[in-house]
């Protein structure tokens, strides 16, 4: 049993120092791999950095562009509502302009009526004054026709 008991210990013996000796193996490998990851890995989070200040500058950007884009609404935004209010005003101005020369044209036409009708009247007026006193002038006519003519009998007889 002390052979068996000798053999298992040189077998666990041997096994243990090939364990060892894959164990190292492994350890080495394992740091070849580290140092050759390293420099790699190095470059990955500097690219990583790079590309996380790349992202806060395009958010930067981004943002800075929104409150730009905001601004350019609000007075885009300004710039049509004050555009709206000078066409208001001038339709307004064109409405007074439409009817100031309509009461203007009415007012015209009101004096041109007004002055064709004075002009009528005073025709009409004056046709009847021509009228009237030929009628006037015609009974003055007649009624001189009818006063007797003196005679030198008449009058002394009086006095």
């Amino acid at each position: 049993m002390a052979v068996l008991l000798k053999q298992a210990e040189d077998k666990l013996g041997n096994q243990l120092f090939l364990w060892q000796e894959e164990k190292a193996s492994l350890l080495t490998e394992a740091e070849d791999r580290k140092t050759s990851y390293l420099p790699l890995l190095r470059e990955q989070k500097q690219a990583n950095f790079k590309l996380v200040d790349a992202l806060r500058e395009a958010e930067q950007k981004l943002e800075w562009n929104h409150v730009q884009w905001q601004v350019d609404r609000s007075t885009l935004l300004q710039t049509t509502e004050s555009l709206q209010r000078t066409l208001q005003e001038k339709e307004k101005e064109q409405d007074w302009q439409k009817a100031e020369s309509a009461m203007k044209s009415q007012v015209e036409d009101a004096e041109s009526a007004m002055k064709s009708q004075v002009e009528d009247a005073e025709s009409a007026m004056k046709s009847q004054v021509e009228d009237a006193e030929s009628a006037m002038k015609s009974q003055v006519e007649d009624a001189e026709s009818q006063i007797p003519q003196k005679s030198e009998g008449w009058f002394p007889k009086f006095f």
